[in-house]
């Protein structure tokens, strides 16, 4: 009796080293199938060659590695989520699919030549994560990537996000640098970087972001590597700005963005898609970034600041409005609002180019600069302004009120901008003006050397011939001759100062002038001032005659 005892004893404690042994290490031939009321603690390790179904939420602590030699899948629909310590996934046939959402705790490692596929599941990954080589992380176009570790975590780069991709956290996030048809990072959906969370691309990273992205937390852009907005109708937002080294708007549609965005020293902006800043929001080109390239007539709506350190041409909102400075100035930024399709205040759009620019200067100082405006096609012409009039303007519509400068313009069309210059501007001025408008009302119609007639384009610098609504200056150096059948016409004339006998304004043979509630100055005594021919005519009408200078009248002046 006493040897039955023992052999008893001795067979319940190998059963106790085997359950110990069980464990610490258990291999399961073919599936795993946890009850409601399954646990596993200990820390120990479990190989799974088949599924692992469950009835209800299950956490298991310690290590299960996956290395089906065929398809596996994790999980029992709408029984419950898994959370694992450890998961590696090294299946060699096949591969690892989950049916619920998971959550990985500790670690998550894809060996190379494995697939896990999370469909349209949750993954929570709260520690590190690594895969290797042709290691494989499918996603489903509504699943969810969350990196949520409170230490520095690794997100696994060579991916296809196709759901949402979550960083939260107080860990920093850092994408390796693991390459997949030529990219480290491809998010097909959304991405949130937390409150507490960051983004770090490595130098020489390359990406494409094809949803939406919030950021409230910090991102470093890769130093050389290039981000790509490659979606539909994108959204970029969040409480905090974000720096860019080189990066391209693209896909098929409007990038709307409601946070700063800047561009940093020796960075490139490419914009092919149309970028809108809205509200109060800015893109920055800080001082020394690459001139932006912009796609047809792609543009950048709102507002787009350049720290403009240099004496150079910077380009704004699109490939044709520019502003060159004259000199340098350290600490000078320069911010233009161009806003398409909206109609400048107190301007009627019958005349004025369906477009408001703002200007607003920081640290400048009175430094001349050029600026080059430029509009579309179906904001001028198409809505009746006379194109070969438009000049700039400050806010109200009155001749004193004009930025000075000689107009020049392209011919607007479908596959260009039509653009107005103005040049040797100072800073001042655009401070006092800050709206600025395109009006073809009360441009003023300068002579110009090679002058010789006024019904000759040629003769003006705007190369139009002025109208009734048009200002005109006889400049003192270049005269101007009304020739006999030709009726003029001019809301206002001034005749400058000249020397000798080279400037002033002749009428001949039959010729009139109609000039009408600006009046008609004459400053010029030294030149031909105003010379009125025997059978012609000068009327004013309700304006005033003012002469500082020489007449000479061989035929009629009214003055009405």
């Amino acid at each position: 009796m006493k040897y039955t005892r023992d052999v008893k004893s001795w067979s319940r404690g190998v059963l106790t080293l085997l359950a110990i042994a069980l464990i610490a290490t258990m291999a399961v031939g073919q599936d795993l199938v946890i009850g409601g009321g399954g646990t596993f603690t200990g820390g120990g390790q479990y190989h799974i060659k088949g599924n692992i179904s469950n009835n209800a939420a299950v956490t298991i602590n310690g290590v299960v590695t996956l290395e089906g030699t065929a398809a596996q899948v994790i999980g029992t629909a709408t029984k419950g989520d898994i959370n694992f310590q450890t998961l590696n996934v090294n299946t060699t046939v096949g591969s690892a699919t989950m049916a619920v959402s998971t959550a990985v705790s500790s670690g998550l490692s894809i060996a190379a030549g494995s697939t896990f596929n999370i469909q349209n599941n949750t993954l929570d990954v709260g520690g590190t994560s690594t895969r290797n080589g042709t290691g494989t992380l499918t996603t489903g176009a509504t699943s969810i990537v969350n990196f949520t570790g409170t230490s520095a975590q690794t997100v696994l780069g060579g991916v296809t996000y196709n759901g949402d991709l979550n960083l939260s956290g107080t860990g920093a996030k850092v994408i390796d640098a693991t390459v997949t048809a030529g990219k480290n990072f491809n998010a097909s959906s959304n991405i949130t970087i937390a409150g507490s969370g960051t983004l770090a691309f490595g130098g020489t990273a390359n990406g494409t972001i094809s949803g939406d992205l919030v950021n409230n937390g910090t991102i470093t852009a890769p130093a050389s590597g290039l981000i790509i907005f490659g979606g539909a109708g994108q959204n970029i937002s969040g409480s905090n700005s974000i720096a860019f080294n080189n990066v391209t708007f693209a896909g098929t549609g409007a990038k709307n963005v409601n946070t700063g965005i800047s561009i940093s020293s020796g960075g490139q902006l490419a914009v092919n898609q149309p970028l809108i800043m809205s509200g109060s929001n800015a893109l920055t080109m800080k001082a020394g970034a690459l001139q932006p390239s912009f796609a047809g007539q792609t543009e950048i709506t709102g507002s787009m600041a350049w720290e403009a350190t240099s004496a150079q041409t910077y380009i704004f909102n699109n490939a044709s409005t520019e502003i060159a400075f004259t000199a340098p100035d350290a600490g000078r930024t320069l911010m233009l609002k161009s806003q398409p399709s909206v109609n400048p205040t107190d301007y009627s759009l019958a005349h004025t180019v369906n477009r408001k620019f703002n200007v607003i200067f920081a640290n400048s100082s009175s430094t001349t600069v050029n600026v080059k405006l430029a509009y579309l096609q179906g904001e001028g012409s198409s809505l009746g302004v006379t194109e070969s009039k438009l000049k700039d303007f400050q806010n109200g519509i009155a001749a004193s009120k004009k930025v000075s400068g000689t107009p020049t313009r392209l011919t607007s069309g479908a596959g260009s901008f039509g653009y107005v210059t103005a040049n040797n501007i100072t800073s001042a001025q655009l401070l006092a003006a800050n709206e600025l408008a395109l009006d073809d009302r009360f441009s003023i119609f300068k002579s110009i050397a090679g002058a010789t007639n006024w019904d000759v384009a040629g003769s003006w610098d705007a190369n139009a011939v002025p109208g009734g609504t048009d200002d005109v200056e006889i400049d003192g150096s270049y005269a101007v001759t009304i020739p006999t059948g030709v009726s003029a016409a001019a809301n206002y004339v001034l005749i400058d100062q000249g020397s000798g006998t080279s400037g002033g304004l002749t009428l001949s043979g039959t010729a009139g002038l109609a000039v009408g509630s600006g009046g008609l100055i004459n400053n010029n005594s030294t030149g031909a001032g105003l010379n009125v021919g025997s059978g012609t005519s000068v009327t004013i009408t309700t304006g005033t005659l003012t002469n500082n200078g020489a007449i000479t009248n061989a035929g009629t002046i009214r003055v009405q």
